[in-house]
């Protein structure tokens, strides 16, 4: 019988660690493994996808902190080998599980520790993180995304080196996905500057409308934000005051952004904090002129500025020059050789291999029989 992983993510909304988590599930089934994809919510629009058909064990509809009860009956029911764990939140129920069950598990950190305090999950405003420190402490690995992030979670979870794992995320699942027949995006007709992300402050998207209002651009010229969430309706009313809105499209979720990445002038991109940012490694991978900013999980994604321009997360007026440049073309596509070399630790079967490495390092190979 083959030994069985459980994802476990808060619900399938469709950021990174969502579709990232359906790319693990692909890659440890293909090695061998058994695995259940297991939601706290059934919520998001990653609820069609294949992967999810397939294998989702859904333990409700209460909010993700809510289900730590569902979530040990999952564990005492089903049994699993390893737990890898999505998102804070389901890595804090993971932590809590660990007090009363022994099943062994991974904590993914996929997103900046260190943030501004409004942007910083309720429960480390209350508690700092000696709440995680304690709990992570009997996790097999803490598996993180960047090497910035792998250095805060040393910092502030205290995580020993032996027991930290960086595996980068691919980026080959998304950038190159063309959309499902009746899916085809209406692209603009004008050029226009690609943002992507989800819709929330920490993402910089009102400093990217505010220097895309300052910038001396064609009046062609379009910025494209795609992406959800709560921000949406205050970003609309920013691009209103600042007389952009008829210029600035706020455009939505898309499953495939192949399209849209072909067809864009550049990317920009102000978050202030990431895990990596896969939209920045897209980006790159398309061969697009790319304006990033130079914070946590950011500048790995353009290897340290050596394949588009680093600039403060909140100046507007460096990313009003940067759309400036993009626009008349004096910030270029990287150079294809740097690129390849660069985007090779971030191929699929790169990454796949480091995940079955590290599920191999806590339970050992797929078959619970000796080769």
């Amino acid at each position: 019988m083959a030994k069985r992983v459980a994802l476990f993510l808060p619900s399938l909304v469709g950021g990174g660690a969502e579709r990232s988590a359906m790319f693990v599930g692909e890659a440890l089934e293909r090695a061998g493994y058994a695995v259940d994809l297991v939601v706290a919510q059934r919520s998001g629009v990653l609820l069609d996808h294949p992967f999810a058909q397939a294998h989702m064990v859904p333990l409700g509809t209460l909010p993700p902190l809510l289900a730590l009860p569902a979530y040990l009956g999952y564990l005492r029911r089903r049994r699993p080998d390893l737990v890898i764990s999505f998102v804070h939140s389901a890595n804090l129920l993971s932590g809590l599980a660990a007090l009363v069950d022994d099943t062994p598990f991974v904590v993914s950190v996929r997103s900046t520790l260190r943030k501004r305090r409004r942007d910083q999950w309720w429960v480390r405003r209350l508690f700092g993180f000696g709440l995680e420190r304690r709990l992570y402490r009997r996790a097999r690995f803490v598996q993180t995304v960047s090497r910035d992030l792998a250095a805060e979670c040393g910092a502030l979870f205290g995580v020993p080196e032996a027991r930290s794992w960086l595996t980068y995320s691919t980026v080959a699942d998304t950038a190159t996905a063309q959309p499902r027949t009746g899916q085809v995006p209406v692209l603009p007709a004008a050029p226009f500057l690609l943002s992507i992300g989800r819709l929330v402050p920490i993402k910089g998207f009102a400093t990217l409308i505010r220097a895309f209002a300052a910038a001396e651009l064609p009046r062609e010229m379009r910025l494209v934000i795609l992406g959800e969430g709560p921000q949406r309706d205050e970003l609309a009313a920013l691009a209103a005051s600042l007389g952009v809105a008829d210029r600035v499209d706020l455009a939505g979720w898309h499953p495939a952004i192949g399209p849209w990445l072909a067809a864009a002038r550049g990317f920009v991109f102000a978050s202030r904090g990431e895990g990596l940012a896969r939209a920045v490694l897209e980006a790159v991978s398309a061969r697009l002129p790319v304006a990033a900013a130079r914070s946590v999980g950011v500048t790995e994604g353009v290897d340290d500025g050596r394949l588009g321009r680093l600039i403060d997360p909140d100046d507007v007026a460096g990313f009003a020059r940067a759309m400036e440049d993009i626009a008349s073309r004096r910030l270029a596509a990287p150079d294809p050789q740097a690129t390849a070399g660069h985007l090779a630790r971030f191929t699929p079967e790169a990454v796949g291999a480091s995940y079955v490495a590290m599920v191999e390092a806590c339970i050992g190979r797929p078959s619970c029989v000796a080769d």
